[in-house]
């Protein structure tokens, strides 16, 4: 009975882990998003970011960000996303103007910062998704009418 249990607990683990094995795209979002962070520099977001004009990140985004600059990563997660989440038709009121989601929702990065500071968040998650076959962080373009 032990026996049986124990290679129940493996075959479980390992089906975990198995399913939590990044694919090739997420990997190289991953060597992207390091890239950013030891440059040091915000002008580099755009590696990692679809935010180009008309589009835009809000500032609570770009001060994430900032803060993978300043923290460093500890560690990068993608997480499924929420149904509700997914649809983003409605649009989110940014100073008086509707905008939408940029890219069709591919899943939540999930970013741990190295460092740790008092009464400060320990990460944050954005939603991605993909351009040109390569994963990028959502920015939001103004509602069509």
């Amino acid at each position: 009975m032990k026996t049986t249990t124990a290679i129940l607990g493996l075959l479980i683990i390992t089906a975990l882990n198995t399913f939590a094995e990044d694919t090739a795209q997420e990997q190289d979002f991953k060597s992207r998003l390091v890239a950013f962070q030891k440059s040091g520099d915000m002008q580099q977001a755009t590696n990692i970011c679809e935010y180009c004009s008309p589009n835009i990140l809000t500032v609570s985004d770009t001060d994430q960000l900032e803060l993978v600059i300043l923290r460093g990563i500890k560690s990068v997660e993608f997480q499924e996303v929420l149904p509700g989440i997914k649809d983003t038709k409605q649009g989110v009121n940014i100073d008086g103007s509707i905008y939408v989601l940029n890219l069709e929702p591919y899943k939540m990065v999930v970013v741990k910062f190295q460092t740790t500071v008092a009464n400060a968040s320990s990460g944050f998650g954005l939603l991605t998704g993909i351009k040109d076959g390569r994963i990028m962080i959502c920015g939001y373009k103004t509602k069509d009418k």
